[in-house]
């Protein structure tokens, strides 16, 4: 079952990240505008976590930054670029991560769509210096939709995937919630944030019989104040149908400067 739960953990890497900036209240007459400050960084500490979702060990630093707004994809000038740096494992990772807002709620993330479901575990991010025609715009927030509404983030999709000479039929639904404001704690501070609920479920299938199912679920929590999120938490999960645990993590803002 092991190729399956490095697959996942990948997916998983690539879906959740955003960040954005709210008022007071959401829905048709609330104000919310995403507007990060170019070359602020802001620093993260990320913590592995056990079965018992306790943070594992002295956790990993990690630093991202808005390089650049206002960029034209597509002949519209509403896109940013953000950049994320860390030292992992005795080598420097860097991501290039390109975000669009709409009307300043709704966030769109630039991937390649193609990769997202492959088995294939290379090149899940391409750069964007080689656009090809599976790039697209993908949603990863919808604060205009308001508070407790529900959305799909993608559209069902649907793999095949083997494990050993066992070839599964795998649905994969992609779907998030708003869940409100939460006054929330990480060591830079004490913040009021929007709080959204993301969930990934898997329906597994063999030979048209269904085998099992699961869900692994993401919370994001978006600061007002800073223009950018301050928590991730994804609980660790034990899927019963591979006998194991996908193990969560939680990231918490440090410090900006």
């Amino acid at each position: 079952m092991k190729p399956f739960h490095i697959t996942l953990t990948i997916l998983l890497s690539l879906f959740f990240f955003s960040c954005e900036k709210l008022e007071e209240t959401l829905g048709p007459l609330g104000q919310f505008n995403l507007d990060p400050q170019v070359n602020k960084t802001y620093e993260f500490k990320r913590w592995e976590l056990d079965s018992l979702n306790n943070k594992v060990g002295d956790g990993s630093i990690y630093f991202e930054k808005c390089v650049a707004k206002n960029v034209s994809f597509g002949g519209v000038n509403d896109a940013f670029v953000s950049i994320k740096f860390l030292n992992h494992r005795n080598f420097q990772i860097l991501d290039t991560t390109y975000l669009r807002v709409v009307n300043g709620k709704d966030i769109y993330e630039w991937i390649d769509t193609s990769q997202i479901f492959s088995n294939s575990t290379q090149n899940i991010k391409l750069s964007l210096n080689k656009r090809m025609s599976n790039y697209t715009w993908v949603a990863r927030i919808q604060l205009s939709k308001g508070e407790n509404a529900e959305y799909t983030i993608l559209p069902d999709k649907y793999i095949q995937f083997t494990i050993d000479t066992l070839t599964l039929n795998i649905k994969i639904s992609f779907k998030s919630k708003n869940e409100g404001f939460e006054n929330i704690t990480v060591p830079a501070g004490n913040f009021r944030a929007y709080k959204v609920k993301t969930t990934m479920s898997f329906t597994i299938f063999y030979s048209n019989n269904l085998i099992g199912s699961f869900d692994l679920i993401n919370y994001i929590w978006i600061s007002d104040d800073l223009d950018w999120w301050i928590k991730q938490y994804q609980p660790t999960t034990f899927v019963r149908l591979l006998n194991s645990y996908i193990y969560g993590s939680v990231d918490e803002l440090v410090s900006t400067q």
